[in-house]
Formats: C-alpha cells, sequence, structure tokens
C-alpha cells in the first residue's frame, strides 16, 4: 500500500505535467493481485509436507552448449563468416577456447548477453533480497510477502548458532513474532499492513534469469570476501552450478581479484588475494 501511494502519487505529477504522454497510464488496473488465487481452482495448491530450511540454489533452465553460443556470436560480430564456415571453426575445443578468452578480454563482452540461465534460489532472506535486488539486468521473480510468516522458515546465522542464551533469544523473537501475525490475521487486519511484522532473517524462494554478462558482474561483485556471506554463498553456488555445465567458459568467472588479476577494492582489500586465487581455480569452489 505505502508502494502504491507513492507510485499513484508519481502518476499524478506526470500527468499534470505532460498530459498527453502519461494520461492513458491513469487506468492502473485493480484486482490485479489476486489473479493467481486462480491456481487453486486449476491445481491442489495445498502444501502439508514440513516447512524446511533449505538454502540450496537450483538451476532450471539454460542456454545450450553456451560456450558455443559465446564463440558463433563473437565470429559472426567480428569475422561475417559465412554460417557453414563458423560451424566448421567451432568444431575445435581449442579455438572455442581461445575465442571464449578474447571475449572475456574485452571491456564490454556483449557476446555474453547472447546466453541465459534461470535458478531458483531457496531460502532467501529478505535482507539478501535487497542486494540481489540491485542488479537491474536480471528477470526476478519475488512472490508476495503475505505468506513469509505462515511457514517457519529463517536463517539463524552461525554466531548465533554458537551461543545457546542467544539462539533462544533469537528464536524466541520469531516465535512471538509469528504468534502475534496470526492474531493480527485472525483479527482481519490486511495482509498488506501485517507485513510489517516481518523480520529480515525470514525466507522466501525466488527465480531470477541473467545472462551470460550480468553474471560475470554479479559473481564479480557477489564472490568477493567482502560480500555480505548469505549473498556470497548464492554467488558461489550459482557458480559451482554453472561450472558444472559449462567449465570452458566458467572457469573464468570468480570475484573481481580473481577475474582481473588484481583487488579493485584498494584499502579495504581482504588481504587474501593468493587464497582466493587459488580456491577460484578448483573447478569445485569451497563455501
Amino acid at each position: 500500500a505505502e508502494i502504491y501511494a507513492l507510485g499513484k502519487n508519481l502518476l499524478e505529477q506526470a500527468i499534470e505535467s505532460c498530459p498527453f504522454i502519461f494520461d492513458d497510464l491513469i487506468a492502473i488496473e485493480n484486482g490485479d493481485e489476486n489473479k493467481y488465487d486462480k491456481l487453486a481452482e486449476i491445481i491442489d495448491i495445498s502444501d502439508d509436507s514440513e516447512c524446511l530450511f533449505d538454502n540450496s540454489v537450483e538451476l532450471l533452465n539454460y542456454t545450450e552448449n553456451p560456450e558455443i553460443a559465446v564463440a558463433r556470436a563473437a565470429l559472426i560480430g567480428h569475422t561475417n563468416f559465412p554460417t557453414k564456415k563458423i560451424e566448421n571453426i567451432l568444431t575445435n575445443k581449442k579455438y572455442v577456447a581461445q575465442i571464449i578468452e578474447l571475449v572475456l578480454s574485452d571491456r564490454r563482452p556483449r557476446e555474453l548477453e547472447q546466453i541465459n540461465f534461470t535458478f531458483r534460489i531457496n531460502s532467501v532472506t529478505l535482507a539478501a533480497i535487497t542486494h540481489l535486488t540491485r542488479h537491474r539486468m536480471q528477470s526476478i521473480i519475488i512472490p508476495p510477502f503475505q505468506d513469509v510468516c505462515k511457514c517457519e522458515r529463517y536463517i539463524i546465522p552461525d554466531t548465533v548458532k554458537a551461543d545457546a542464551r542467544l539462539l533462544k533469544r533469537y528464536k524466541d523473537a520469531y516465535a512471538k513474532t509469528k504468534e502475534l501475525y496470526e492474531r493480527l490475521h485472525s483479527k482481519g487486519l490486511n495482509k498488506y499492513e501485517i507485513s510489517y511484522l516481518y523480520l529480515s532473517g525470514n525466507v522466501i524462494d525466488i527465480t531470477t534469469t541473467m545472462n551470460g554478462r550480468e553474471l560475470l558482474t554479479f559473481i564479480g561483485l557477489r564472490s568477493c570476501n567482502r560480500t555480505q556471506w548469505e549473498t556470497r554463498g548464492i554467488a558461489v553456488k550459482m557458480l559451482n552450478l554453472l561450472r558444472d555445465v559449462s567449465p570452458l567458459l566458467f572457469k573464468h568467472f570468480g570475484p573481481n581479484c580473481y577475474i582481473k588479476g588484481n583487488c579493485p577494492e584498494g584499502k579495504m582489500t581482504c588481504g587474501m588475494y593468493c587464497e582466493v586465487q587459488k580456491r577460484f581455480c578448483d573447478s569445485i569452489i569451497t563455501l
């Protein structure tokens, strides 16, 4: 409701300033947020399974033979060879590897935009979502927040787990929040108003699709040791999945110091350049 009010206010100002451009936008769709309630009429969406905290990352779909797709785009863009000749060149793995290295050495590797990867990221905290959504070049689907408290799923940091007293206080905070949520929900309070109760550690599952160029940027920033630990874990899990389907291409992906050969963080460096290089050279990166 808060964001809706902000959007409506901006639209009114836009219409007043430029009525011929924005007048058609005045027809705001009503009730659109409820359209997926009809899913219950199509399939059984009830779920009696236990709500488990599963912080895995799944690769749902991706461009077939991504390294070939990248090399092909580079050859078409820079040689104008006919397709038949290009396909013949691409049968040579040595040429493909060299072309990929040329692409990744470019400041603007547009060829990477020809490949796409869709991930399901499970049990993402509301706090981590703010980090993920800063990356604009992605198609991200975030479920409505109103069901967050229905399932007792929330993250517990390792530092909290290590202290029994702190762990109890931490769990009590979520239990009290859920109790308050259910009480207000039973009184008929608007679900959008109740969403202000959610804690940053509450989790939901999201889906996102990124092209190869955005993945280079995302992983370069988010697998860095200075990244918030949950987001860093997501980036590393994504990279492990990518290396599994295309090791030739994604062996070159990693934090920016790994990609560029030097740390771009200046005085804020983690001071572990050699360790990071060794760790990301492995085919499977440990968390």
